[in-house]
């Protein structure tokens, strides 16, 4: 079987995968865990997302996003098959993902498998790949990787997990995408007089319009209310930048900048009235 290989005839898909495979593997530590870092990093993972998404995919701009299609046109193959064949009947967990990069014991040709478990359910499945994909961009071109994603998760044992999960939101649930939604879904709800509109349902509906479960929905939720804090800020000049101890966690001119040329393509007016407070 051949080596699946990066479709490198996307324009500056190398560069970017470098980029991004630095930003997951450095920058998640240190002073991150401070307020205005966190919404920053945040911030600029899903940006990164996004940048992926429209580099592979194009500019469909409307949920479900084709993370199959995303992963295999990265250079993975995707693999449907039962995970679990083989597992003890004392495991506590099952499991949805996995992926394998390593030489081919026959061919001696690099191989880089994203599996997913054919028993779960279509949107376990999806976020299963995605969380997958944020671990192939890590290392792609390492010389062997090889993973296990759970459905419960269980707690995750090292940082690079914590990674994969804020990547594989974004990757699913680009900002834009969330932001040109939320708004039809609150004027639609309007409209309807079901008002006000609650988290829950709004978190359902989410759910099922970007095919992943209510529990990564829910898990991801407050990161992507983090990033529409900060595109606010930025569209209404920093005026509510939150402060400690009388000093300014500054947005600099820098980060206005470049948040607004970032979203200045689907973020408007009538989105600042109403979908902030």
């Amino acid at each position: 079987m051949p080596t699946i290989d990066m479709d490198w005839r996307i324009k500056d898909l190398e560069d970017l995968m470098r980029d991004i495979k630095r930003f997951l593997k450095e920058e998640f530590q240190g002073e991150i865990q401070k307020p205005q870092p966190l919404i920053k990093y945040y911030w600029e993972a899903s940006r990164k997302a996004d940048c992926l998404i429209r580099t592979v995919l194009g500019e469909n701009g409307r949920f479900p996003v084709d993370i199959e299609l995303l992963a295999k046109r990265l250079g993975a193959k995707i693999e449907i098959e039962d995970l679990n064949e083989f597992s003890g009947w004392n495991n506590m967990n099952r499991i949805i993902g996995q992926i394998q990069i390593g030489n081919n014991f026959f061919t001696k040709e690099k191989k880089k498998t994203i599996y997913a478990d054919k028993a779960a359910p279509t949107s376990s499945k999806r976020y299963a790949i995605a969380h997958e994909v944020a671990h192939y961009i890590m290392h792609y071109d390492d010389r062997d990787f090889y993973e296990d994603y759970c459905i419960m998760p269980m707690c995750p044992a090292d940082i690079e997990e914590i990674v994969a999960d804020i990547f594989a939101i974004f990757l699913l649930i680009p900002v834009r995408y969330f932001f040109v939604e939320f708004l039809e879904y609150v004027k639609y709800k309007r409209e309807e007089g079901k008002i006000p509109v609650t988290t829950e349902n709004w978190i359902r509906y989410l759910a099922d319009i970007s095919m992943i479960p209510d529990y990564y929905v829910a898990y991801g939720y407050q990161q992507l209310r983090y990033v529409a804090y900060w595109i606010y800020q930025a569209w209404n000049d920093g005026e509510n930048v939150w402060r400690s101890s009388g000093k300014q966690n500054v947005m600099t001119d820098e980060d206005r900048e470049q948040v607004r040329s970032e979203t200045e393509d689907f973020y408007t007016e009538e989105m600042g009235e109403l979908l902030f407070e």
